[in-house]
């Protein structure tokens, strides 16, 4: 169950191409149906809700990524390429079974999976239309099985687990508001290590150096209070590699559960690396620009 931008973003990584190991994800986001926003307040405590049993979440998400790679030796252009991936999921996630307060087992039905690469038609995922039942064991290993009890194949195995990567593990965003409270254009510094978890993508990112949340406003809202921030992030290569991200937008939260209702995010990268002895040195840059979408409605039981 996507908690966090952690889940979102290591959708780039799995089944992905050489060039980043990177595959976007296309997200039309969820709708918020008869909305009735009314006057900002000035403060907001958050309140942590636990999972139960027969929750039920509606997502959709996107991970958008575009690349421009050139390679250099001396003075001489080697080697150039544009890449772009795409990837697009919708799914319905009912709780069948929690522990201590924290979901364990689910039900995912996937409405929609597919993965655009530049410009050939989408690739649709072989989970579309199917059912799943996922359970995180003490041990913690994913246990994922099709809806008549019989084992996936390893490609609808591959793509569920990584969808449920989050199931069975701490909301460090939640873990972090929490009983917290925040007055409209109030800046939070999130510490870098739940910067790094939430950013996720093991380590292809970078690590977390900067991660900034701006209290835009808190809206009463027919399913609850949901609080708008502004969102900076920026991460940079770990053990002196050439990579930086810096990627903004906003993100929503309900006030009354520290539930994510709502991520957009988006911004530049840019990497370099360099292969060979010094005197056949080929240097390679590659710069893009990497977009982030997710959408939740929750039904509670």
């Amino acid at each position: 169950m996507i908690r966090s931008l952690s889940a979102l973003v290591i959708s780039l990584w799995v089944l992905g191409p050489p060039l980043l190991r990177a595959e976007p994800v296309e997200v039309r986001p969820v709708a918020y149906q008869g909305l009735e926003v009314k006057p900002v307040t000035a403060t907001v405590r958050f309140e942590k809700r636990a999972a139960r049993q027969g929750d039920r979440v509606d997502q959709s998400m996107r991970v958008a990524l575009s690349l421009s790679s050139s390679t250099r030796q001396g003075e001489q252009a080697t080697k150039s390429a544009e890449r772009k991936r795409e990837r697009y999921q919708q799914r319905t996630l009912l709780v069948d079974e929690v522990t201590e307060g924290q979901a364990m087992a689910v039900r995912v039905r996937f409405q929609q999976s597919q993965r655009a690469i530049d410009d050939a038609e989408p690739e649709v995922h072989p989970i579309v239309g199917k059912t799943y039942s996922c359970r995180r064991t003490s041990d913690g290993l994913l246990h994922v099985t099709r809806d008549d009890g019989s084992l996936p194949n390893p490609e609808e195995f591959a793509i569920v687990s990584e969808s449920m990567e989050s199931l069975g593990k701490p909301n460090p965003l939640a873990e972090f508001f929490a009983g917290r409270i925040l007055s409209v254009g109030e800046k939070v510094e999130l510490p870098t290590e739940v910067g790094d978890t939430l950013l996720g993508s093991g380590g292809y990112l970078g690590k977390v150096s900067r991660f900034e949340l701006t209290l835009l406003e808190v809206s009463q809202r027919r399913e609850g209070r949901v609080a708008r921030f502004s969102v900076d992030i920026e991460s940079q290569g770990k053990e002196g590699a050439q990579l930086r991200l810096a990627i903004s937008g906003t993100l929503e939260i309900d006030a009354d559960t520290c539930r994510t209702r709502q991520v957009d995010l988006s911004g530049p990268l840019a990497m370099a690396k360099t292969t060979g002895s010094y005197s056949q040195a080929r240097i390679t840059q590659i710069r893009g620009q990497l977009s982030v979408a997710m959408s939740a409605t929750y039904t509670e039981r």
